[in-house]
């Protein structure tokens, strides 16, 4: 690893954030030393790896911090658009098409340690939008009808026994599904890129071309929190990283790293962010930890403190 240059050490008073919460310090920015460009780094289980893929989500790839090693998980076109990351196993889908045969679709698991690869479910339908439900527990659309499956039975799931809440995007709406009862939540005339729920009655969600919104289910409203694109929550802290773009009317110029809270009372630049091209943040599990990628394709991690 390299450690890129920080001006100074730098750090932000936050005002009105949660609990005792009052100051997060910018330890460290560090750049992951690799051979070719990666996008879309999400961070492993336990933190020390980090998954990546490739432009046009071309294969995931496992990154170990402490070694600098990194493992190809699949070369699959397509796989690192919507994989799963489970303990010690990646879920991933591939779909194919043959004039002979037709549409085959599958879901392949990959196991960490071993590094073998194996099919758990296949169909001769689309699938799309894995979610993990609970460890090994995986939900799926087969067309337009979702699916249940547990990977250590085999087994589509009955869905009385599924609790948990899975969001679709179909456009400028969402769809809730709690197990198989479907709401359907109309928010915007524009595609949403993102959604993602924070607590029991709020919903972060990024809509193209209007930008980021905190939605309500419950009294169907949203409050237009900015301009933001690819938000990230970080749920022990209650903040959330966003980027913002500038631009000159003809091209992007800077897609700065910023991190707010749901006040918007903070508004704080990550070091060495401005005036640069960066996008597709994401936290560690301990929420101590950032990693994003350049529009170039290299890997950067930001270390935070809190008081």
């Amino acid at each position: 690893m390299s450690v890129a240059a920080c001006s100074r050490h730098q750090q932000t008073e936050l005002q009105n954030t949660i609990k005792s919460v009052s100051k997060i310090t910018i330890d460290s920015l560090v750049e992951i030393e690799l051979n070719e460009p990666f996008i879309k780094p999400v961070f492993g289980v336990g933190d020390s790896t980090v998954f990546l893929t490739k432009e046009g989500y071309k294969g995931i790839y496992k990154y170990s911090i402490g070694s600098n090693v990194i493992d190809t998980v699949t070369n699959v076109q397509g796989a690192g658009y919507n994989y799963l990351l489970d303990s010690s196993f990646v879920f991933y889908s591939a779909n194919e098409f043959s004039p002979s045969s037709g549409r085959s679709s599958y879901i392949f698991e990959y196991n960490v340690n071993n590094k073998k690869t194996k099919t758990v479910y296949t169909s001769a339908q689309r699938i799309n939008n894995l979610y993990l439900v609970s460890s090994r527990v995986l939900s799926f659309f087969e067309n337009d009808s979702i699916k249940y499956f547990d990977v250590r039975s085999g087994h589509i799931i009955n869905q009385n026994f599924i609790s948990a809440e899975v969001f679709r995007i179909r456009g400028g709406d969402i769809e809730n599904y709690t197990g198989y009862k479907k709401t359907v939540y109309q928010i915007s005339k524009n595609n949403i890129v993102s959604v993602e729920k924070i607590n029991n009655d709020s919903i972060l969600v990024n809509a193209a071309e209007e930008g980021l919104y905190l939605y309500n289910p419950y009294n169907n409203t949203k409050e237009l929190l900015g301009d933001f694109n690819f938000p990230k929550w970080n749920n022990f802290y209650k903040i959330f990283v966003f980027t913002s773009e500038i631009n000159d009317g003809h091209k992007i110029i800077s897609n700065n790293l910023f991190l707010s809270n749901l006040s918007r009372s903070i508004n704080f630049p990550l070091p060495d962010s401005l005036n640069t091209l960066y996008e597709n943040p994401s936290w560690s599990n301990d929420g101590k930890k950032l990693v994003f990628n350049t529009f170039q394709g290299a890997i950067k991690i930001v270390y935070l403190s809190y008081n």
